[in-house]
């Protein structure tokens, strides 16, 4: 009987020509719905983007691929008409990734996917949006929400480049008013044995394992770039002591391979905008009216309270915010008597909501113009970058600083740093293996991350009321400083380290605080560090357009938290005296040139080197473990050893970590213990008597369990010689453990012994002598001769 393929119901008795047919209205009803496309280089590959296919019916819709890595990116906005200024975009960018994505199904809910982001997502996520808000017109009002989903990952290319990339296209066909200023691009830029790479295979990335920790300074760097044709927007950068040279050529070459991508989703633009799909882009997005109708007149007569705190400031944090609060709430209240007065805005809500923004506009072009006054008055009076900031400090003078180490008892290692008002408390904590999260990479290889940060932004640091919950902001601090520190712990050593860090106060800068704290809380937990501490320092920037038309700046060191509310941008480096480890970029400007990124990079080395050396006086050199920190140490076990642990399944292990504290594994013929002194001690005595290793020569008191033809099997009751002044408090927890041992029926008489059943029953005690152990089954043996018989035997 011929073999017939098997065919759905529902097209058996169609004929050939009928299938043929079916065929040709599938194909055709896929070219109607295809949509633009356009294909760009992206590094050695091509990068796809597509529009107009899938999700049609959201504003901008994206499918971008590379070598069959797939991502969806839509953008949706929510216009709000005849609107005033709300003071900030009101922007949600998620990425998730899906588990179909790496052709896997979900592992605890079958039934339905989790949608919120885990903690890479919300990482990636975080990436996005800092690409994409500086882009948004000033006046831009409205919801938008960015999503990025994950639909096929083939491991060809790291998934937040792409997703950066596509959702600057989605935003850019999209109906929502942003591509005026844009759009942008993103690379990834890896340098790998001396060569930059653009946008390579994930698994050509630098990995914990991978990096050369103890070889050049420029052992490895991972930098993530987004920005426009001619300037950069975001920035991302991990790295093994990289030099100021070797990063500096690595963000030219970021910066010189945008403009390819940018033309790519500019042609992809133009072919959505001819498509009827399309429509043009909504003013409704756009404020009606803006804060520069009324700034001018605001700054004549609400201007002179903020001029005379930005030149004469209180002392301390506290008391300057107050000033400003007061000088704020009054000329919010001149400014809407003003607004009233005109009867222009009927609504109430949009007077407030624009009387805070005028009033706010005319706060940071008094900040500005009080920065570049002072600064030049102080050139031309020869003290040259003093005082030119609002607490008397020049523009590269650093707060004052202090540093402790050791200051609470039980951590492994603690620290407390403050620069000027921003005070962080870090803590340091030592795992045993287990611990470390495994990872698994492109090629399915397996590495184990070992340095987990947590960052912690309490309420009270900033004297507020609020909730104190753990948001995307505290997980990103908290990564940057896992970046800043993951290549400087020791890459021999197998434990798994955990620093803790809370802002106890905070004026600016507590992310970097945290970076600078938590080295030395490692340092305080005898954890040498390569290339010694590290330290963080926020670069920040104030920028205006002079009379001319020309863009100034002012580049400030350790930016304080009303110029990072004030200014420009918030550029976080952190390093070694000469080298940089981790860096991240987040500004308000629609990018910045490379060339002045490069000089806030430049300006940091000094003062990162003075943090390092006030570090360096609390606490020069890593302090000696005391015995109460934990430790690793290996016990070898012999074949027999290995094979009795094995016997019940481990579980044994798992009761001498639990009645020791010690933590116990089996690797490779050894037990792995962690733990501190004492219980590293316990648990071996544990296991000494587990196994029963008793002294040869010694006597001990036994009692027969079993009589053998050839001999008979003992148990050890206890022993004359075994420490009993550890192990008689635990004698009754551990007497599940007694070993059985055996004595041949040579050693139970100087007689001739037909059968051992001659001399003993089971019960009887006898006092013998350990004269060793079995090769092959491990018992313990022993021999009664020349000993006394406790017992008599009946007649």
């Amino acid at each position: 009987m011929a073999f017939r393929p098997w065919t759905p119901r529902l097209l058996r008795g169609l004929s050939a020509r009928s299938l043929a047919g079916l065929g040709e209205r599938k194909l055709s009803s896929l070219s109607e719905t295809a949509g633009e496309y356009v294909e760009t280089s992206f590094g050695r590959r091509t990068l796809r983007l597509e529009t107009g296919r899938i999700a049609h019916l959201a504003d901008g819709a994206v499918f971008a691929s590379v070598d069959g890595t797939q991502i969806l990116a839509t953008a949706v906005g929510e216009p709000r008409s005849e609107a005033y200024a709300q003071g900030f975009v009101d922007l949600v960018c998620d990425y998730t990734e899906k588990n179909h994505a790496y052709g896997r199904m979900p592992v605890v809910n079958r039934q339905r996917e989790r949608t919120s982001g885990g903690y890479e997502e919300t990482l990636i996520s975080r990436s996005i949006d800092r690409s994409l808000r500086p882009l948004f017109p000033k006046n831009f009002v409205g919801k938008c929400q960015v999503t990025s989903t994950l639909m096929s990952n083939m491991m060809t290319i790291s998934c937040d480049v792409l997703a950066i990339n596509a959702a600057s296209a989605a935003l850019y066909i999209s109906s929502i008013p942003w591509g005026e200023l844009g759009p942008l691009a993103a690379v990834r830029v890896v340098a790998r044995e001396g060569e930059l790479l653009v946008n390579p295979e994930p698994e050509m990335r630098t990995t914990i394992s991978e990096f050369d920790v103890e070889g050049t300074q420029d052992g490895g760097l991972d930098l993530l770039y987004a920005g426009t044709k001619d300037k950069g927007v975001m920035i991302e950068m991990a790295g093994v002591r990289v030099t100021n040279e070797r990063l500096e050529e690595a963000i030219h070459l970021a910066q010189s391979k945008l403009g390819g991508i940018i033309d790519g989703i500019r042609d992809l633009g133009e072919k959505a905008k001819n498509s009827p799909r399309k429509c043009e882009k909504s003013k409704t997005y756009i404020a009606a009216n803006g804060v520069e109708a009324y700034e001018d007149e605001a700054m004549q007569k609400f201007g002179d309270g903020f001029r005379r705190i930005f030149l004469n400031p209180p002392e301390g944090r506290n008391a300057r915010e107050e000033a400003l609060w007061s000088e704020r709430k009054s000329a919010r209240s001149g400014v809407a008597s003003l607004l009233a007065e005109r009867n222009e805005i009927g609504n109430a809500a949009d007077l407030s909501n624009l009387s805070s923004e005028v009033v706010a506009s005319v706060e940071s072009r008094i900040f500005r113009e009080n920065v570049f006054k002072v600064h030049r008055d102080t050139k031309e009076q020869g003290s040259h970058r003093k005082r030119a900031r609002i607490d008397g400090r020049g523009i590269d003078e650093i707060r004052p600083l202090s540093a402790e180490a050791g200051i609470l008892e039980r951590p492994h290692g603690s620290a407390l740093f403050s620069r000027g008002d921003t005070q962080v408390l870090t803590t340091a904590s030592i795992g045993h293996p287990d611990l470390a999260t495994r990872i698994i990479g492109p090629s399915h290889a397996q590495t184990y991350k070992r340095l987990h940060a947590m960052y912690e932004f309490p309420p009270y640091c900033t004297n507020e009321v609020r909730n104190n919950m753990q948001g995307r902001r505290e997980l990103g601090h908290g990564a940057l400083t896992e970046k800043a520190l993951r290549h400087a712990v020791p890459m021999d050593s197998e434990e798994t380290y955990y620093i803790h860090t809370t802002t106890t106060a905070s004026n600016g800068s507590s992310s970097m605080g945290s970076v600078s704290a938590a080295s030395l809380a490692l340092y305080d937990a005898g954890i040498d560090l390569y290339g010694g501490l590290v330290a963080g320092i926020s670069m920040g920037l104030v920028s205006q357009l002079s009379e001319g038309g020309q863009f100034e700046y002012v580049i400030l060191t350790d930016i304080m938290g009303l110029e990072d509310f004030l200014g420009d941008i918030d550029f976080k480096i952190a390093g070694t005296v000469d080298a940089i480890t981790a860096m991240q970029l987040d500004m308000k400007l629609p990018g910045v040139p490379p060339e002045i990124l490069i000089q806030a990079i430049r300006r940091s080395q000094p003062a990162r080197a003075q943090i390092i050396q006030t570090l360096q006086k609390a606490l020069p050199h890593p302090r000696p473990r005391p015995e109460s920190t934990p430790k690793i140490e290996y016990m070898e076990l012999k074949t027999w050893e290995r094979k009795e642990i094995s016997v019940h399944g481990f579980s044994n292990l798992s009761e001498f970590t639990a009645k020791s504290g010690c933590h116990l594994k089996l690797y490779k013929g050894s037990i792995v213990l962690f733990g501190s002194k004492e219980e590293r001690d316990r648990a071996k005595k544990m296991i000494r008597m587990f196994f029963g290793d008793l002294e040869v020569g010694k006597e001990y008191q036994i009692v027969v369990t079993k009589i053998l033809e050839y001999g008979v099997l003992v148990d050890l009751t206890k022993g004359s010689e075994m420490p009993q002044e550890s192990l008689e408090s635990e004698s009754e927890e551990l007497t599940s453990l007694a070993k059985e041992g055996f004595i041949h029926s040579s050693n139970l008489s100087t007689a001739y012994l037909k059968h051992s059943s001659d001399f003993c029953r089971v019960g009887d005690e006898f006092c013998a002598v350990c004269i060793g152990r079995q090769p092959l089954s491990g018992r313990q043996e022993f021999a009664l001769k020349g000993v006394h018989v406790q017992s008599v035997l009946a007649q």
